[in-house]
C-alpha cells in the first residue's frame, strides 16, 4: 500500500514536472534502517530505484538514516524539535496493530490497547488451527495483556528511547 501510492504520487510529480527530451528525476528519501533488518541492510544508501523508474520518470531512493542506530534516530528528533508520533509513548516501533514483526512487549501493549482486534486474532488462530507466531498465541499475548496494572502503565512520560525536549505530533498534546 505505501509503495503503490508513493508510485501514483511519482507519476502525477513526473507529468508536472514534464521537461522535453529527459526523464524527470525525482528523489525519494525513506527512513530505513539497515538494523531493522537483513533486507534492509542489504539495501545501498543512495540508487536508482529501477522498479519506480520509467522512461518518463528516473527516481533515485535515497535512506539518509540507514546507519542509525534507535538512538541516534531520537538524539536527532529531539535536536530538530521535529513531532513525533504520540504511539511511541506506548510501543518502540509505529506499524501495524498487532504485527507478527512486533515486538512481544509491542504486541502485549497493542493488545491492551485494542482488545475487540486481539480478540478476532485469537478467533481466527482457532478457526484455522494456527498460532499468531510460531513462538507466541494470540491466547498468550491477551493473557500478558490482562496482567498489566492499568491503561495508564502503558503511557511513558517520553516517547520510548526519545528523551526531554520532543514535541508529539501537531495537535496531539505532550506525551504525560
Amino acid at each position: 500500500m505505501k509503495r503503490d501510492v508513493a508510485r501514483k504520487f511519482y507519476t502525477e510529480t513526473a507529468r508536472e514536472l514534464a521537461i522535453p527530451g529527459r526523464p524527470a528525476r525525482l528523489l525519494s528519501a525513506l527512513g530505513l534502517r539497515a538494523a531493522e533488518s537483513r533486507a534492509r541492510a542489504r539495501r545501498p544508501t543512495v540508487a536508482v530505484d529501477t522498479a519506480a523508474s520509467s522512461g518518463r520518470r528516473e527516481v533515485t531512493s535515497w535512506l539518509p538514516i540507514r546507519d542509525f542506530s534507535t538512538e541516534e534516530v531520537w538524539r536527532t528528533i529531539k535536536a530538530s524539535g521535529a513531532p513525533w508520533h504520540p504511539a511511541y509513548r506506548s510501543v518502540s516501533r509505529l506499524s501495524c496493530r498487532l504485527c507478527p514483526l512486533a515486538s512481544r512487549r509491542d504486541l502485549t501493549i497493542s493488545a491492551r490497547m485494542n482488545p475487540e482486534l486481539a480478540a478476532e486474532y485469537a478467533e481466527v488462530e482457532d478457526e484455522i488451527g494456527h498460532r499468531f507466531r510460531n513462538d507466541l498465541s494470540m491466547k498468550q499475548i491477551i493473557s500478558e495483556a490482562s496482567e498489566l496494572s492499568g491503561a495508564r502503565s502503558l503511557l511513558s512520560e517520553e516517547p520510548r528511547g526519545c528523551g526531554a525536549g520532543a514535541a508529539p505530533w501537531p495537535g496531539t498534546g505532550c506525551a504525560a
